[in-house]
């Protein structure tokens, strides 16, 4: 990760017509499990339920369904994270320490 932020950020000789995005995107989405722009699952068909699909959805600022649901040191650690995240996000839009209190 730090690899392709350096290279895009700050290498003064980064050049766009070499960048790999499918490959940066990939790499994203399978090393830290974050769907930066579309989130692809399989699900069932819902025209016929006996079926899958390929489902390709919008991706949005959000965990793994796995950072939800498990306790593992891991994903608290991520659940901490996003939820500072989104408080500096509210932050920037304006809220004070007494909403946050309330909205998160």
């Amino acid at each position: 990760m730090k690899k392709l932020v350096k290279d895009v950020v700050t290498d003064e000789s980064f050049a766009e017509s070499k960048w790999d995005s499918l490959e940066a995107l990939t790499t994203v989405h399978k090393n830290i499990s974050i769907a930066p722009v579309l989130q692809v699952y399989v699900a069932a068909d819902i025209k016929n339920s006996s079926q899958n699909i390929v489902v390709f959805d919008q991706s949005g600022s959000s965990l793994a369904k796995e950072s939800y649901l498990k306790n593992s040191t891991f994903h608290i650690r991520h659940r901490e994270a996003y939820l500072k995240y989104m408080k500096s996000i509210a932050k920037q839009m304006g809220a004070n320490e007494t909403g946050l209190k309330y909205m998160m």
